[in-house]
């Protein structure tokens, strides 16, 4: 199958697609720790809920809660879909370079730029295809406005381009490795400490009771617990399975 050119297809564009420069001289190894370390705190910290979705609960389910560990992606915050869009367009993008279907020619610096450029497109497409799927799927509610929609793209899709950014920080040499990679280590290190201990009170039935989020904790918890046994709160802090326990 003939090819098509990068060019064509990303030229046009080049000038108002944000990007990061390349460092003009080495980094050191500290600022590297920096960089690396501040990108991960900055996508941590952009947790912030979702502005113009419905107070009540819905009745869509989640439909990726299974992947949310994976790809760093907290529902009903600007990380909504993390850095899902970001992978899948680097693996189905070189997927079709490998098979000749996009004409690149790696050895070559201005198709390579290309192509980098063409994958962050095709993510921040891909944010914006989930966005509404999500919206007109009644996850964020029903009955939404025009102006509720259009605050909700601007949310999901701003977070995305921003995620991007974050890692072609690290990509392009001021931080360690791959960006995606340094950012999901962080989030998947982050959120184990969370489910071991995390101290936030979680309600967990309709009488009123909580439970912290942190199985350890819950274990300890459990001693002085006034609604159960001490057996059966140990029992509880490993098998409860509406949130962590001590043997998953």
């Amino acid at each position: 199958m003939a090819g098509f050119s990068l060019i064509n297809l990303v030229s046009p564009i080049l000038p108002i697609l944000p990007e990061v420069e390349v460092p003009f001289e080495k980094i050191p190894f500290d600022d590297k720790i920096v960089y690396t370390i501040s990108c991960g705190l900055i996508y941590l910290l952009s947790q912030f809920p979702l502005a113009g979705i419905a107070k009540e609960p819905t009745t869509v389910l989640d439909p990726i809660y299974f992947l949310r560990g994976v790809f760093a992606a907290e529902p009903k915050t600007l990380l909504e879909f993390g850095v899902y869009p970001i992978i899948s367009s680097a693996l189905i993008l070189q997927l079709l370079a490998g098979l000749k279907i996009i004409k690149v020619n790696f050895k070559v610096d201005k198709d390579r730029e290309l192509f980098q450029s063409l994958t962050k497109l095709f993510a921040i497409v891909q944010y914006f295809i989930l966005a509404n799927i999500f919206i007109f799927s009644g996850y964020y509610g029903f009955d939404l406005t025009p102006v509720q929609i259009l605050v909700l793209n601007l949310q999901l899709v701003g977070a995305g381009v921003f995620a991007t950014l974050l890692a072609e920080v690290i990509d392009k040499g001021f931080g360690f490795a791959s960006g995606i990679m340094a950012i999901n280590t962080l989030v998947i290190a982050t959120n184990f400490v969370a489910d071991i201990f995390g101290v936030t009170q979680i309600k967990v039935d309709e009488e009123g009771h909580t439970e912290p989020q942190g199985s350890l904790i819950n274990l300890i918890q459990g001693f002085r617990a006034k609604h159960r046994t001490i057996l059966e709160s140990v029992v509880n802090s490993f098998n409860r399975d509406y949130l962590p326990n001590l043997t998953s």
